[in-house]
């Protein structure tokens, strides 16, 4: 459903590979300040980052893990996905994954206005419509430090607009 390898203006979003295993485990773990507000969040080994990795390898349930690169070609981030669960029409971005260092640079929404442009180019070509029914984001984070100053309610504003643009959305985020 998404490219391999696709571009945005600053950043190069591709299919992760095992040799970036370590990377992607380290900036997961830097995002370790959600802890105490998100009780699902542990830090992770690499065999867990290295497992993720295959999962989208295999292509296991339309599971899809890509890295985000900034020009110089440094991996700044991650996220996955999965087309088609709970039925055909559906993409659900289950987690998105930005390192400290690179928050509030409007990475993430770089990231996400990619992603609905890259969705509605496979929909419409593959299906003939110009949309998925339903675009279902599980996870986004903001640095505590910049949650009170209109980041957060920017960022989402602006998801959600894109989102309702394609059609039905549900979000677990408010």
């Amino acid at each position: 459903m998404l490219p391999a390898s696709w571009e945005t203006t600053r950043l190069t979003i591709s299919d992760g590979n095992l040799e970036e295993a370590k990377i992607l485990r380290q900036i997961f773990n830097a995002c370790s300040y959600v802890e105490p507000w998100d009780e699902t969040f542990a830090p992770t080994d690499i065999q867990s980052s290295e497992e993720l990795i295959r999962k989208s390898l295999r292509g296991e349930n339309a599971f899809r893990l890509q890295t985000i690169r900034n020009r110089p070609g440094e991996v700044i981030g991650y996220f996955h996905l999965r087309h088609g669960f709970p039925k055909p029409e559906v993409v659900w971005v289950s987690m998105a994954v930005i390192h400290p260092d690179h928050q509030r640079n409007g990475i993430g929404t770089e990231v996400f206005e990619g992603v609905i442009r890259e969705l509605r180019r496979y929909f419409h070509l593959r299906h003939g419509f110009p949309k998925p029914e339903v675009v279902w984001v599980s996870m986004a984070v903001i640095h505590p430090d910049h949650q009170r100053n209109g980041i957060g309610t920017e960022v989402f504003e602006g998801v959600i607009r894109e989102l309702r643009s394609l059609g039905n959305y549900q979000s677990t985020c408010t």
